[in-house]
């Protein structure tokens, strides 16, 4: 069994890419991990060609609607990208 040290705390797994968009678009990890754990609505995102199927999770988070685009079936869940619904 490994335990982690109090102050290393777990690092979710991100797209390469996400991390410069999630600064672009003023998305923090607080903001992604806050709406995996409280999300409102999920619903599978639209098939694309040679792409790994998806799952969007929808949460509010400040006052604002984010959407958590998630690799389906990952564990722990591999962000993929992040947007802000409006």
């Amino acid at each position: 069994m490994t335990i982690r040290p109090p102050d290393r705390p777990l690092r979710r797994p991100f797209n390469p890419h996400v991390r410069e968009r999630m600064e672009l678009r003023g998305i923090t990890e607080e903001a992604i991990d806050s709406v995996l754990v409280n999300y409102h609505t999920s619903h599978p995102a639209a098939p694309q060609q040679c792409v790994k199927p998806a799952v969007i999770f929808t949460g509010t988070y400040q006052g604002r609607e984010l959407q958590v685009y998630v690799e389906r079936d990952s564990n722990p869940a591999y962000v993929k990208t992040a947007a802000w619904k409006d």
